[in-house]
This record gives C-alpha cells, structure tokens and sequence, in this order.
C-alpha cells in the first residue's frame, strides 16, 4: 500500500538557482546583476579588503615600456609604504582591471612589495585572460562593466590613470562624473600620469572656456610626471595611516549632500552668515552632543560604525535648522531647539538605515525607500507643539546623565561579547525596556525562554564587572 507521500506527483524541474539554463537566460539577468554586488562583497569581507588604490590605464602598453615601469614602480611604493605600518596590510590594495599592460604592471609591482592586489578582469568576446600577478583570492571576473565600474569606485580610497584608449576614459570620467557631482560621501583623490599625454588628449581649459566645467572642477585631478611624483601626490591626499577595521570600507551614495549643496546655492549669503552666527555659540555643544548619541547608536548595533561622522550630523542638523527656522517657537531657546532638531535628524537617519537594511533583508525586488533625512515634512515639526506629550528640550541629557550614558556605551560594548540571543534579549529587556511580551515577539521565542535570556546576560555581564 503507497503512502501519500508517495503518491505525490515528481517534481517536474530542477529548482531554479541550480538550474545552469535558467541562470544564462534573459529572465534571470537581475540575479546576475546582484550576484556581481554580493558575490565580491563576500570575497572582500573574508579578504579583510579595507580601502584601494585604483590603477586604470591601457591594456596594450607592453613590459618595458616607460609607463609599464611607472605603473609597476608606483604600484610597489604605496605597497611598501602601507607594508611598512604594522596591522594595516588591509589598507590600501591595489586594484586594476585585471588584464595585460598597466593593469599587469599594477599587479606585477604590489607583488614586488610582498603585498596582496586586487584584479577585477571583465570577460569579454576576445577574451581578457588574468595576469598572472594577480593574488588569487582576489582575482574576480566580471560579466557586466557597470558592476565592475561600481567596485572599482565602491572601494578606492584614490585612483591613477595612466594613458590609456577608450576604456580607460570611460573609467576615468566615471570617477570624474562622480566627484563632480558629489555622489559618493567621501573624496576619491585622481592622480592623471604623464600631464603631456592627457593635456594632448583632453583641452581641459578649453571645457572651462567653453563653459562644459567650472574652474573648480580643474582641482578634481592633478598630475604626475615620474613615479615619485606620482607616490607623493597619492600619499600626501590619503594622509597618515591610520588604525581601522578589517572590513570594507565602501563609498556611500551622498545624493543628500548634493540636494544639501543645491539648497545652499539657493539661500542668501547675509541671511546665511547672519544664522552662523547665531549658531556659533552652540557648535561645540552641538558636536559633542552628536558623539555621545552616535556612541550609543554604534555600540547598540543599529548604527553601522563610522556610518555617519559626528561632524556630518552637526552639519545636517544645522540646513534643517536653516530650513526651518522660521518654524521655532518664540518661547524655545536656540540652544534647545538645536538639540532637538539634531535628535530629530539623526532619528530620520536611522529611519533610513533601518529601511535600508530590511530592503536588503528581504528582497531587492522591493521598492527603494523613499526617505530623504533632509526632506522633512510637517510631520517633523510636531515634537515642539505645547500639546506634545513630551518636548526634546525637556528631556536631553544633563552633564552626569551623559556621564552615566559613557557607562551605558562602555557597558553595551561588554554585552556585544555575548552569545547573541542573549545579547539581543538583554538589550531589547534592559535597554530599550520593550515589555517581555514585545521581546519575545521581537525574537520569536517565548516570554520565559526571552527573560531566561535576558536574565542570564545579566548575571554574566554582572561577574565581568
């Protein structure tokens, strides 16, 4: 006699994600796509690939050839001098495109130092074969050029280009556009090598002249005529070495800088020094605010560390505040109301990062958050009203509660060693004080197995102390 799990109808096809037909057709190009962002994010998290040095350049230069040299010789001296710094051999790799010419030479040169290098090769119809300088974890292949240009950007702390054809002016002004426009949220210092080349190549004045780009977009590069040239530009723009996680260190879309520059253009330069000046006063206060609440938001895992500066939170609350200020009330000190708008700001930003991380969570087929931390709408303003159950004047940290909240940071950092659920009950429990019944519908365990947790965490982070 047949059971009914016997009965059952076979599986008629393979599941799709080992289905190689599937995986090659038109249909399954999106997960090629995100395949190509999460397959080197993984690569580079288990590397401990902090930062890059990015080489671009011809793939036809041959050894020997005096740019071939210069490449190599550069690429060995910012191997060196990272090498020299003890625990920073995470720091500053360097990437080329992967293939023959100045990509070699890059390749070549690090391998010279002792050091590891990055290769991100693109398969292309005649095919472009790894050089074989390349440290082997490292060496990636790519189908689609705009992925492989977004890793080449995602990590370079600054870029070479050495004289090169059409697609080394694609990755050139890739960097360029990107700067310009201030998309991502930190400088990529470029360096152009041989000056006659590129002065040849590209009227740089004559965009000026014709109005295609300001003057200002001149400093956006600079040259180097010799390797030492060259070594000493990218050393002096990265600035000294200093002590990091062994994680990636990505460059950040920074679309709200750029909505934060076009709204500064638009305000009156008076009207603007006159609410500097006003505010003056408090910065100080204001910053040193904005490390504690960051400190806190850090340790307690909601916050990615170094996600956000305490300099680029100050700056942020000062155009809301700018923006707004005519919606102070009369009767709320500047100061105060300062410090309110900054809780409230850092509140919108780690709004969006929540979006941000339950959108990678789930699926990337869900629509993208539409939260812009800047864009604030009347909503926002509420927290001020005197029917407001409570004000965020009335409520910041005095001097010793901020000493006490030092501890909490301190203490928080000690209950991260633990076990994670029981680090995630105690914090829920004793930090957030959510009610056990939300605890353990935050965990999705029962309420005595989540105050079991809680009160285990407790006993340990009591014997640490």
């Amino acid at each position: 006699m047949s059971s009914a799990h016997d009965e059952r109808p076979a599986s008629s096809q393979a599941l799709h994600f080992l289905d190689p037909s599937f995986l090659a057709s038109d249909d399954a190009r999106a997960v090629r796509i995100l395949a190509e962002y999460v397959g080197p994010l993984a690569v580079f998290s288990r590397e401990e690939v902090h930062d890059t040095i990015v080489f671009f350049g011809s793939a036809r230069v041959k050894p020997g050839s005096h740019w071939y040299d210069a490449a190599r010789e550069v690429a060995r001296r910012i191997t060196t001098w990272t090498r020299e710094h003890p625990g920073h051999e995470h720091r500053f790799l360097v990437c080329s495109g992967g293939g023959p010419g100045i990509m070699e030479a890059a390749n070549r040169g690090a391998r010279d130092a002792g050091g590891r290098s990055i290769g991100l090769n693109i398969t292309l119809p005649h095919e472009q074969h790894p050089n074989p300088f390349i440290t082997p974890a490292l060496n990636l292949e790519f189908r689609y050029f705009f992925m492989r240009k977004l890793w080449f950007a995602h990590l370079a702390a600054a870029a070479i280009v050495f004289p090169g054809g059409l697609g080394t002016l694609d990755e050139l002004f890739e960097l360029l556009t990107l700067a310009q426009t201030h998309k991502l949220d930190r400088s990529i210092p470029v360096v152009l090598y041989d000056e006659s080349f590129w002065r040849r190549l590209i009227d740089f004045d004559g965009l000026v002249e014709q109005g295609m780009i300001a003057r200002d977009d001149l400093e956006l590069f600079s040259f180097a005529n010799s390797p030492e040239q060259a070594f000493e530009l990218l050393t002096e723009a990265l600035g000294p070495l200093q002590v990091t996680p062994r994680t990636p260190c990505f460059a950040h879309s920074s679309a709200r800088d750029a909505s934060l520059s076009r709204r500064n253009d638009t305000m009156e330069n008076d009207d603007r020094q006159a609410f500097m000046e006003a505010v003056r006063p408090h910065l100080d206060e204001l910053l040193e605010n904005a490390r504690h609440h960051l400190a806190y938001h850090e340790a307690a895992g909601d916050l990615p560390e170094r996600k956000l500066t305490p300099e680029e939170l100050v700056g942020e609350t000062l155009i809301v505040a700018f923006s707004g200020r005519e919606r102070r009330p009369d009767d709320v000190p500047l100061r105060d109301w300062l410090l309110g708008l900054q809780t409230r700001t850092l509140d919108r930003l780690l709004d969006k990062e929540a979006q941000d991380r339950k959108l990678w969570a789930v699926s990337l087929e869900q629509p993208l958050p539409t939260l812009d931390p800047l864009e604030v709408d009347d909503n926002f303003w509420d927290w001020y009203q005197p029917d407001a159950v409570e004000r965020y004047e009335d409520v910041l940290p005095s001097q010793p509660q901020r000493q006490q909240s030092s501890a909490l940071v301190e203490l928080l950092e000690a209950a991260r060693q633990l076990p994670r659920p029981q680090w995630r009950a105690w914090l829920l429990s004793e930090v957030h004080q959510l009610s056990p019944k939300n605890v353990a519908a935050s965990l999705r365990e029962g309420v005595d197995k989540v105050a079991q947790l809680a009160k285990d965490a407790a006993e340990r982070l009591r014997e640490r102390n």
